[in-house]
This record gives C-alpha cells, structure tokens and sequence, in this order.
C-alpha cells in the first residue's frame, strides 16, 4: 500500500467535502422551503446575504468532513492494494 495514494485520498476527501457542501446545503434548503427558495441562484444569494457564507452555507461540516474524508481514504488505498 502506497503512502501517497493514502494521501491522495485524505486530499480528495478534504477537498471534495468542502466543495460539495454548499451545494448539498442549497439543496435541501431548496426542498424543505419551496416557496423562499425557488431557484438555486437565488438560494445561494438569499443565503450568503441572510446567513453569511461560513454560517450559511459551512455549518455542520465537521462529521461529514471527517466520514467522507475516512472513506475516500479507505477507497483510495483499497483501489491501489487490489
């Protein structure tokens, strides 16, 4: 097993988490409230305005950045042992 795929993996978990967690917040902000939020442009506007965007859009990040940063980690590693 190769270090630097392990690597690659805890990167690519940091990285793709905190990427896609904006998106995943707009979009159950877009389900649970149809009538403020119609569409994605005006979601990620009315959030960063109302919110702020560290509130707004990063709040709750911690375990899912810690699950998916395991599991791309595990991924990795076991694609590169098989």
């Amino acid at each position: 097993m190769s270090v630097d795929v392990t690597i690659s993996g805890i990167f690519a978990g940091i990285v793709g988490t905190i990427l896609g967690f904006p998106f995943d917040t707009v979009k159950t902000k877009m389900q649970t409230n149809k009538n403020k939020y119609n569409s994605m442009r005006t979601t990620f506007y009315k959030v960063a305005v109302e919110e702020g965007l560290k509130n707004g859009f990063y709040r709750g990040i911690g375990s899912p950045l810690v699950s998916l940063t395991f599991l791309n980690m595990l991924n990795f590693s076991s694609y590169d042992f098989f």
